[in-house]
């Protein structure tokens, strides 16, 4: 074999290393870009839940005329993290999210049911405090 015809095989096979070792690196790049991607829906969930509970607590804590912008908050929140649970649904429909997605509409739900026991009682004081005064 010729020196010219050595130094073409060893390019070509160090070329072919290269190639295969390129191919690896890019299958790693777009799982470490995936794996991210989880990351920061994660993130943005963890942040819109805090959020949403603090708003939740102010409910609870405050007087009824700031409850009711409270409770408009919290269910903007809620709107939040069913967009960003149906900005994502695609390409990653899995269990844990369909439990996430339950899980905020059941709390929607309960929240909703919470407002309307609350409007309820305060129309019940009300009442019983025009019976007494009256």
């Amino acid at each position: 074999m010729s020196l010219k015809k050595k130094i073409a095989t060893s390019f070509l096979i160090s070329a072919g290393i290269i190639a295969v070792l390129v191919g690896f690196e890019y299958v790693g790049f777009v799982k470490i870009r995936a794996e991210i991607r989880h990351l920061e829906f994660t993130d943005t969930i963890r942040s819109q839940s805090l959020q949403l509970r603090r708003h939740e607590k102010n409910y609870f804590l405050f007087g009824p005329h700031q409850a009711t912008e409270e409770a408009k908050l919290v269910q903007a929140y809620l709107g939040e993290i069913q967009m960003l649970i149906a900005d994502y649904w695609d390409g990653h429909e899995r269990e844990d999210l369909r439990a996430l997605k339950r899980s905020v509409d059941e709390y929607r739900g309960t929240f909703a049911r919470i407002e309307d026991l609350a409007e309820d009682l305060l129309a019940e004081l009300r009442r019983t405090e025009d019976s007494r005064a009256g």
